[in-house]
């Protein structure tokens, strides 16, 4: 087979090399956007890492969990909302990022805004108080 090349002129040897150097940057542009996870006959697009937030909500006066409270985190994206257990707890998983805007909200509570870094103790749960309206 090489020794077909070397009989080559010159102008076809040109021609070999453009075409398989379009065939291979081609080849390799198919290879980067479609990188997916094959699963059987069905393709799963690989998403963004998630961080898993620990929430722990509690009444700043007499420090017992508060329940059913909306927990909304707002960060680039929709944001996500969930409601604390009747331990006052919640764990909410989204896109991983350095800080997210945490609003809390419940009936006969003010609502409290507060900024979260994720980076400092990423594994911590985190307390956050709530005062009530009239007390």
């Amino acid at each position: 087979m090489l020794q077909q090349l070397n009989n080559l002129p010159p102008w076809a040897k040109a021609i070999f090399v453009f075409l398989m150097v379009v065939a291979g940057i081609g080849g390799f542009q198919f290879l980067e956007t479609n990188s997916q996870t094959s699963t059987g006959s069905m393709s799963v697009q690989l998403s963004p890492s998630l961080k898993e937030i620990n929430i722990l909500i509690r009444d700043r006066n007499n420090q017992k969990a508060i329940e059913s409270v909306n927990i909304m985190i707002i960060s680039d994206g929709p944001p996500v909302s969930k409601m604390t257990d009747r331990n006052g707890y919640v764990k909410i998983e989204i896109p991983e990022r350095k800080t997210v805007e945490v609003t809390l909200q419940k009936n006969g509570y003010k609502t409290v805004t507060e900024s979260l870094n994720l980076e400092t103790d990423p594994n911590t749960t985190r307390t956050l108080y709530m005062d009530l309206e009239n007390p």
